[in-house]
């Protein structure tokens, strides 16, 4: 039970957010105002951004000289150039696409992703043609034990990212840390995690209609090196 002071001091501070606007009210504008500029950047764009974190969703306040960092803003960055498949027949025609390719050892949730052109899976001998074609970006793919042409970093490669991680973050700007993760988009679920959508589960969350639209987002792959196997590709 609270002392009647807490429940005074509840009331004062409740009573304080309300009257300068920090409310459902006002939550609720600020994520509806960031969903809308999200779905506007992302109209035919290359790179596309999903925010989250305390600041985009209005959860707390913060003064013109407030250095406290807990006041962040997350977000995920999109490359659209490649989307990701685990079928050769579903890579776009005209568009280069990456492949999900795995390995026995391969630990549940890694995958490496081989680089797809022509409907077919790139190997060491169409190296030449990938120079050509990404001269700027090559470095960004590498040949693995299997000949394979895979992807071993990201084709925008921000500055101050901590190597084998999936995240990295910005310099303070007007009193925010910038925390990112660069990805790439695959369009259907991925078969590797169909036994999540029937798993067996208590008290009825997620719903079935939730999972339905989980399902129905497909997933993101983000970098991440698998422990102990920094240099393996």
């Amino acid at each position: 039970m609270h002392s009647e002071e807490e429940q005074e001091n509840s009331i004062w501070l409740f009573d304080v957010l309300e009257s300068i606007g920090v409310n459902d009210e006002y939550r609720r504008a600020w994520q509806h105002t960031g969903i809308t500029c999200e779905i506007l950047r992302s109209v035919e764009a290359l790179i596309t951004s999903s925010n989250y974190g305390s600041s985009c969703e209005a959860t707390v306040t913060q003064s013109e000289n407030d250095d406290d960092q807990s006041h962040d803003l997350d977000y995920m960055v999109c490359e659209e150039w490649f989307s990701v498949i685990e079928d050769v027949a579903k890579a776009e025609k005209n568009k280069f696409s990456l492949l999900i390719v795995r390995e026995p050892e391969t630990p549940a949730g890694y995958v490496k992703l081989q680089l797809v052109g022509i409907n077919k899976p790139l190997i060491s001998l169409d190296w030449p043609h990938v120079q050509h074609l990404f001269p700027n970006m090559f470095h960004c793919f590498k040949t693995d034990t299997l000949n394979r042409l895979v992807l071993c970093d990201f084709l925008t490669i921000p500055s101050g990212r901590l190597a084998n991680r999936p995240a990295y973050t910005h310099e303070v700007y007007n009193g925010l840390y910038f925390d990112a993760v660069f990805s790439y988009r695959g369009k259907t679920w991925p078969s590797m995690a169909n036994e999540w959508l029937t798993r067996s589960r208590l008290y009825g969350w997620p719903s079935h209609g939730m999972i339905q639209d989980l399902k129905s987002l497909g997933f993101f792959v983000v970098k991440k090196v698998i422990p102990f196997q920094q240099n393996r590709i």
